[in-house]
């Protein structure tokens, strides 16, 4: 399991970001228009940012902010007033200003970042209503998963014994 708001998967290598200090989240920045798109969260390395030439030659610019400074309710009011921006000047397209939210819930709920992982799947499941992000429902998505997991590997070695006989 996760650490909760210690460790997150970079939406870059899919990769675990052990620690705020060794992540950041990222977006682009239309150039003309001021347009913000495709927030994610990614390690600090070269490897998994955006490309600064790449996006300079599609007229955009990345604007890039260390993780730990959007970690937790203290740096809430960072990430509300850069939503503001984006969402209230009109900077964003609905579904850009929706995946800023979710960036913003992977970096302030606890078990969010591991339960989002297994979202669909659980509601389609009946374990949750899709309306709540309390760290109940969260708990409850990873208790039900990590039984899943366990379901499907007793049924794996049941046909492997029934096989082997």
């Amino acid at each position: 399991m996760l650490k909760p708001l210690e460790q997150w998967c970079c939406d870059s290598c899919g990769g675990i970001i052990d620690g705020a200090l060794n992540g950041c989240i990222e977006w682009c920045v239309v150039r003309r228009t001021h347009r913000t798109s495709a927030p994610r969260i990614v390690h600090k390395s070269r490897e998994c940012t955006y490309d600064a030439d790449e996006q300079a030659a599609l007229g955009r610019a990345a604007t890039v902010i260390s993780l730990d400074s959007v970690v937790g309710p203290e740096c809430l009011a960072n990430l509300l007033k850069r939503l503001e921006v984006v969402m209230g000047w009109g900077w964003a397209e609905a579904a850009d200003g929706q995946a800023f939210i979710e960036m913003m819930r992977r970096v302030q709920l606890p078990y969010y970042e591991e339960a989002r992982l297994f979202w669909d799947v659980a509601l389609a499941a009946s374990i949750h209503d899709g309306t709540r992000y309390d760290k109940e429902t969260l708990l409850q998505i990873l208790r039900w998963e990590e039984t899943e997991v366990w379901a499907g590997l007793e049924a794996l070695r049941s046909q492997e014994v029934t096989a082997s006989a």
